[in-house]
């Protein structure tokens, strides 16, 4: 926080305390009625913040508009940086005059699937609110490659953020949906791709899904976009995989690109699902440790039903050893091979994840 003439002079500058508090010091030969702004900085990390409105003495300030309180006309202008209220000094004090900032929203992830002509794939994604106000969904983008008519994807709800469609999910798109939220409260979507019947193997399509926030007691009103895409490459093949990671230690999300320093910690998730029409049995999932890395852990992630059991090799027990069961906690260290095996079948449809950590050298 800053005092100011209104111009380039800085007569005083503060650090709130954890509640917003604040106090800054008016120089004693300010003549009164002298133009005093009080500015302040939004914080920048982790991420930018986002200005959303101020008021004084509890009465909201409009951007660009003059309001007087307690006989005093205070202007807030929340375009640019910083954002500031101005008004003419009294003589005696100005009380409770306080802005409005807002952690961003966030949206993720990006997809990346697989699936057959005629048929529909489906990506999960998850819409974080940081403060109260309205959602809505809608896929502004298509771009197919090579072009071809008939790409289409529609978002519904998924109350129970289960990742998969379930029946009778709400549409959210289209026609475009308001979702009322608060802050801290998520709302889990799937977008469901389909694919046209006559496009062929290698075919692929970029679909944009956006999630438009309009922020709650903002003025003027204010909104902001957030987009994620989801790639569909039509392939014959029935099971398809689909392989993310994220850095454990500097807390990312799962995405298909990340960086790592030494020591630190690199989680990756491999998806399979199968595409086909009918169920996939004796089914393994094979990795091995990149380069550069040791060992840290493998599991199962989330596991269909119909798959009874996993077992593992790893370089904890590598191949020809006996395999172990895919929750068994093993030793960190070593290169090589891992597999995991299931028992049971994958039905048409299924979708579910194995994962595991390495430790850049």
């Amino acid at each position: 926080m800053r005092l100011t003439n209104c111009a380039a002079t800085v007569l005083a500058t503060a650090v709130t305390d954890g509640a917003g508090n604040y106090a800054l010091a008016v120089p004693f030969a300010t003549a009164a009625a002298a133009p005093l702004c009080v500015e302040e900085t939004n914080p920048a990390a982790p991420s930018a913040w986002i200005s959303t409105g101020a008021s004084a003495g509890g009465t909201a300030l409009p951007s660009g508009t003059a309001t007087t309180v307690a006989g005093t006309a205070y202007t807030y202008t929340r375009s640019g940086t910083p954002d500031r209220i101005a008004f003419a000094w009294n003589g005696s004090g100005h009380a409770g005059l306080d802005f409005g900032d807002v952690p961003p929203n966030t949206f993720a992830a990006d997809g990346a699937r697989t699936g057959l002509p005629g048929s529909t794939v489906s990506y999960p994604h998850t819409f974080m609110a940081q403060t109260r106000g309205v959602v809505r969904f809608g896929i502004p983008d298509e771009v197919a490659t090579p072009t071809l008519a008939g790409w289409s994807g529609t978002v519904f709800a998924d109350p129970g953020c289960t990742g998969a469609l379930q029946a009778g999910a709400q549409k959210l798109y289209p026609p475009s949906m308001p979702v009322y939220v608060s802050a801290g409260e998520s709302v889990c979507i799937v977008m469901q791709e389909f694919i046209p019947a006559t496009a062929m193997n290698g075919y692929s399509d970029d679909a944009t899904v956006q999630a438009r926030f309009d922020f709650a007691s903002a003025a003027p009103g204010l909104n902001a976009t957030y987009t994620v895409h989801d790639i569909t490459t039509v392939s014959d093949s029935v099971l398809a995989l689909k392989k993310e990671v994220r850095n454990v230690t500097q807390g990312g999300s799962f995405g298909i690109n990340n960086q790592a320093k030494s020591g630190e910690t690199l989680e990756y998730r491999i998806t399979y699902t199968n595409n086909g029409v009918s169920p996939i049995g004796t089914l393994s999932v094979n990795d091995t440790t990149p380069s550069y890395t040791r060992f840290g852990s493998a599991q199962a992630d989330s596991t269909p039903a119909t798959l009874t059991a996993c077992q593992k090799t790893t370089p904890a027990n590598p191949a020809p050893g006996p395999t172990v069961a895919c929750a068994t906690a093993q030793p960190a260290g070593g290169t090589g091979a891992l597999s995991w095996h299931f028992t049971g079948v994958l039905s048409p449809g299924a979708s579910g994840a194995v994962l595991f950590t390495v430790v850049v050298d």
